[in-house]
């Protein structure tokens, strides 16, 4: 009987001391449990806050990044005018072959349509206008105050940059495309102080044409609006990019004229309409052909003839605008030729250097639309006057072979003018006299005083 009870209470012994390590067992448990809760909560906590800030920062990169990308179409490139006004490209006019637009044709065939000279390599590029570069000229420190409650300007040109500082080597927040509008502050030294998406920053002054538009009900101001239009920079006492500076005399006197300096640097194969309305789709612009003897390029040979003509124009009281002053530009035909509307132009002047495979071939010849021309035909009668006018001096002054006005109806950069145009072939790149006489300084002279003078017969001056 002893010893049972003995042995019961062992067994009892051993049922508490088993309860209790289960017990304990479930207090550990519980403790455990409650601080990983906690914890866990203070850490998602923590993390969120971390997250949130990495978030935010994260927005605003973006944003900025948005900003200076924003209107590039790549952006931008070296040269003179592509420091404030250019647009960039990655193409390469190779791939543009098929589409090419071909300006050697020696026959009135270039008309047709759907024809393409497969001996031409000078084929039709054109760029997007874009006014001169230069580092503008410093003029007297003198603010501006804003005309009535606010005072707006609209950008003239492609691809303005809207930078941070007023120096052309201060960051880009964005490249502002032609006809957008911003708020003027202030001009100083030839750079204007504007306010453009809620940012202050600079624009090169003469890339703005002031605007008499007085908004005091808040509503949005749009490049579509009428209004005074007056260079900013000439306001102020400096030099409207593109007038002319010296005085103008009889029938020249407010004429404008747009120079077209064919082909650019890089081609791009990106397609665009052939004409308004057209479903015809062409290559927006290509790099154009070469010098078979120099080896100059052909739009360096047309941007140099050019600049000179420029020079030549305004000198003789004329206003020029040229569609491009830097060779890493990307402008299309359809762009180049609305450009001279945009201005104002009187005619569009395009120039070109010519080239077939038959290196015998040389001379001189214009395009222009014909009376048949489905988009232009009104200004065929005009533009071969044009023409004429400018080929025959031309010839006489340089002696180049005249081979003739043709007309084409299939060059996009004819189809969507408005005003007067021609192309003028300067020359055959392929041949070795022409292109050896192309990049002689005297007889570069010679062609200039050619086309100003034909220019000028146009007129009748």
């Amino acid at each position: 009987m002893k010893k049972s009870h003995r042995k019961e209470v062992i067994i009892a012994r051993i049922i508490f001391a088993a309860i209790l390590l289960v017990l304990i067992g479930l207090i550990v448990f519980a403790a455990s449990f409650i601080s990983k809760k906690f914890g866990d909560k203070d850490d998602k906590d923590s993390q969120t806050k971390i997250e949130s800030q990495v978030s935010q920062g994260s927005e605003e990169s973006q944003q900025t990044d948005s900003e200076e990308t924003q209107g590039n179409q790549s952006t931008h490139t070296p040269g003179t005018q592509g420091e404030d006004s250019e647009i960039e490209t990655t193409e390469n006019s190779e791939a543009e072959n098929s589409e090419s637009e071909n300006l050697g044709s020696e026959s009135s065939e270039a008309e047709n349509s759907g024809s393409e000279n497969s001996e031409s390599q000078s084929s039709e590029s054109e760029e997007q206008p874009s006014t001169s570069e230069e580092q503008p000229a410093e003029s007297e420190s003198q603010d501006s105050e804003p005309q009535g409650e606010e005072s707006y300007v609209w950008v003239t040109s492609v691809n303005v940059k809207f930078r941070t500082a007023p120096n052309t080597t201060s960051e880009v927040i964005i490249g502002l495309n032609q006809g957008t509008v911003v708020q003027m502050v202030s001009v100083e030294n030839g750079w204007a102080k504007v306010i453009y998406d809620g940012h202050t920053g600079y624009i090169r002054a003469d890339l703005l044409k002031k605007k008499s538009v007085t908004n005091t009900a808040g509503d949005a101001i749009t490049s579509g609006e009428t209004g005074t239009d007056e260079n900013v920079n000439a306001s102020q006492g400096g030099t409207a990019t593109g007038s002319n500076t010296s005085s103008q005399s009889g029938t020249t006197a407010g004429k404008v004229v747009v120079i077209d300096p064919g082909h650019q640097r890089k081609g791009d194969s990106t397609k665009e309409a052939n004409g308004p309305g057209s479903s015809t789709m062409k290559a927006r612009v290509t790099g154009g052909t070469t010098g078979w003897t120099t080896g100059v390029p052909e739009y360096e040979l047309t941007l140099e003839i050019g600049l000179m003509l420029k020079t030549e124009l305004e000198s003789r009281g004329y206003t020029v605008y040229m569609t491009r002053s830097t060779h890493d530009v990307n402008i299309s035909n359809k762009e180049r030729a609305q450009y001279a509307t945009t201005v104002n132009a009187d005619i569009a002047v395009r120039l070109h250097g010519n080239g077939v495979e038959n290196t015998s071939v040389s001379g001189a010849l214009t395009l222009s639309p014909s009376s048949s021309n489905p988009y232009i035909s009104d200004l065929a009668e005009s533009s071969m006057k044009l023409s004429k006018c400018v080929l025959s001096a031309y010839c006489n002054a340089t002696g180049m072979k005249n081979k003739g006005c043709q007309t084409s109806d299939t060059m996009t950069g004819i189809n969507w003018s408005t005003v007067p145009v021609t192309i003028l072939e300067m020359g055959y790149m392929t041949n070795s006299s022409d292109d050896t006489n192309m990049q002689d300084d005297a007889y570069q002279k010679k062609m200039v005083q050619g086309i100003a003078d034909g220019i000028d017969d146009y007129f009748g001056r």
